[in-house]
């Protein structure tokens, strides 16, 4: 479970949020004198870094998404995936901060695999997938997932995993994509 808390410091005029994951701080936002400073903490493995599982059948997204990802220095691909029953084992020998999961994969879908992640943890996913609509997106939430957003909208895949880092969901209008 994720949990923020918020301080105040009358004598140094600082205030802040410390964001909490599984119960260790992982990111630590602080203003003060109109200045602000966002640090990310330890995660819950002891790495200074977020670790993400890549899960889709298509190789080259895999890949094209690693790349993607991995262009943010705090953020790391742990593990990938080629579908729903690999996520779930996958998931279970690493314990990634966060899952990046396709819909429709063979042997198990993407709903299906976060059903079964999500009544092991609460980790944060996204469905990233090519067949985005708002009824796929409801279904997403149902699912246990965070977010959804189309897999032709690279900014969409890095704003999403924005979001989730800080406590928020994503799921867009089917307008906006």
């Amino acid at each position: 479970m994720c949990l923020g808390s918020a301080f105040h410091s009358s004598r140094s005029g600082v205030s802040g949020v410390l964001l909490k994951a599984r119960g260790k701080p992982i990111l630590k936002w602080t203003t003060s004198h109109e200045r602000c400073h966002c640090k990310l903490l330890p995660n819950v493995s002891g790495d200074s870094v977020v670790r993400i599982l890549i899960v889709d059948d298509n190789q080259l997204v895999r890949s094209s998404l690693r790349k993607l990802l991995e262009q943010h220095d705090e953020w790391r691909v742990c593990g990938e995936a080629s579908n729903g029953r690999e996520a779930v084992t996958t998931f279970q020998k690493l314990r990634p901060d966060v899952i990046l999961l396709d819909f429709k994969m063979p042997v198990m879908n993407g709903l299906e695999a976060a059903r079964e992640i999500t009544h092991q943890a609460n980790v944060p996913i996204l469905l990233v997938t090519m067949f985005l609509s708002d009824q796929l997106a409801q279904e997403a939430r149902k699912a246990g997932a965070q977010g959804a957003c189309p897999k032709e909208r690279v900014s969409c895949v890095v704003n999403a995993v924005e979001a989730v880092l800080r406590q928020e969901t994503y799921f867009p209008t089917q307008n906006a994509a």
